[in-house]
């Protein structure tokens, strides 16, 4: 849509002024010679009559109504090429104007809905990740401190059965039953030792993973949001110059609308002037006949 705006401003830029058109220029010059023969005529009319050549006078009469006439006609031809402007120039081009704001603004009034739904989704989104970064951040540390009560526990145990071991070793002849129930107890907690430790080490890459993929999407969405954000504010910034030049087009076509009244009122009083010195003449003429 942009592109048919700049298009229409960059039309109504080159369009040729009422004033410069070929048709105009061509209607004013005629106007101009046809009364510099009528100032002509008329003064050829004054020295005859004042050298006493009444009839050749006279003749002057016809030529100076001829004259009038013909300029009355040009100036009502004048008056049909600025209707004619007007309707080609003026009326089709601010129906474009209209047409292409109402097709402007209605397209980047959608951009500017769809960034701001964008924006909204991401900041849920947002707010979604947020809330399940803060409850596994709960649950590690809630397993963090299980596993270390537990390691602890483990740890105390451990210590209490190699001191029961070295005990059992120094009485190994009379605590044989009981060493080896010991040793199997040492092992069995050493598996489970082992199990925790390969459970701990699982759960730090998870998380590890977990806090990575986090990270990424948050920064995804942090610029999506900053995306959102730019798209929001250009169009707004599109809005508004399209505003702007719709106005200025506008501006334009009125000034244009009053430069063509004035050429309007213009013709109308120079056609006025021409039928009152055309029925002077007339009356001029009619009263030297009558003499």
């Amino acid at each position: 849509p942009i592109e048919g705006l700049l298009a229409l401003v960059n039309q109504v830029m080159v369009e040729p002024r009422l004033q410069d058109t070929a048709a105009f220029v061509g209607h004013d010059e005629r106007l101009r010679r046809l009364k510099f023969d009528i100032e002509e005529v008329m003064g050829a009319q004054q020295t005859l009559f004042m050298e006493g050549e009444v009839k050749a006078g006279e003749q002057k009469y016809h030529e100076t109504l001829e004259l009038q006439e013909r300029a009355m006609t040009e100036r009502a031809n004048r008056l049909k090429s600025i209707e004619q402007y007007k309707r080609d120039t003026v009326d089709t081009t601010r129906q474009k104007v209209q047409e292409t704001q109402d097709r402007c603004q209605e397209h980047y009034r959608g951009l500017l809905n769809e960034g701001k739904t964008l924006r909204e989704r991401c900041q849920s989104d947002m707010r979604s990740l947020m809330d399940a970064v803060t409850k596994v951040k709960h649950d590690h540390a809630d397993y963090i401190t299980h596993y270390q009560r537990e390691m602890e526990q483990s740890d105390s145990f451990l210590r209490e059965t190699l001191r029961k071991q070295e005990e059992t070793w120094r009485k190994i002849q009379e605590l044989e039953k009981d060493l080896g129930a010991l040793a199997r107890d040492r092992y069995e907690e050493i598996g489970i030792r082992l199990s925790n430790f390969e459970a701990a080490e699982r759960h730090k890459v998870s998380y590890s993973r977990f806090m990575d993929f986090t990270k990424q999407h948050k920064e995804a969405l942090s610029r999506t949001m900053k995306n959102c954000e730019m798209h929001e504010y250009l169009s707004s910034l599109m809005l508004q110059f399209v505003q702007e030049s719709c106005n200025i087009l506008s501006h334009s076509l009125s000034a244009g609308l009053n430069e063509i009244e004035s050429s309007c009122a213009e013709t109308h009083e120079g056609s006025l002037e021409d039928f009152r010195a055309l029925y002077l003449t007339n009356g001029e003429l009619i009263y030297k006949k009558q003499l």
